[in-house]
């Protein structure tokens, strides 16, 4: 049977659906590419208390998370006073349009959905540690642009 996950960011909320197992092994691949390059970081990180990690420095390559974002958001459904909507292709694209840090809090929520044990077994990252950095810096430099 496969998990359902809700979660809020600001006035929406999300409920996300676990991938199928042949998708999410095919997947895997893009997971660890997508993150090879930052892989290092993390890792020295984890080892060293995720607290060191300063996740706004952390570069990823957008073509390579894109295969995570279209697989996510297919499973992914906006929830409203009129019921569900799929974020789909287009209503994605518009859902997300300027919000980045909108879009990486999905590839997390779905990395946490259905790589985190394969994650930390594999390398020792805890990706709902990651995404409570990521929230904190996120919070931080929203903060730190509003007094500007």
């Amino acid at each position: 049977m496969r998990t359902i996950k809700r979660y809020t960011r600001g006035a929406h909320t999300y409920e996300m659906r676990q991938l199928g197992g042949r998708l999410a092994a095919r997947l895997s691949t893009v997971v660890l590419n997508a993150f090879a390059d930052v892989a290092p970081a993390l890792v020295s990180a984890a080892k060293g208390g995720l607290e060191n990690l300063d996740v706004s420095k952390l570069k990823l390559d957008w073509e390579k998370v894109e295969p995570l974002l279209d697989a996510f958001s297919e499973h992914t459904f906006l929830i409203g006073a009129k019921g569900q909507l799929q974020l789909d292709a287009s209503v994605f694209d518009e859902h997300f349009a300027g919000d980045l840090d909108g879009m990486l809090e999905l590839v997390l929520q779905g990395l946490e959905l259905n790589y985190s044990s394969f994650l930390e077994q594999r390398f020792g990252l805890s990706v709902a540690e990651m995404k409570t950095r990521w929230t904190k810096a996120t919070e931080s430099s929203a903060s730190e642009s509003q007094k500007d």
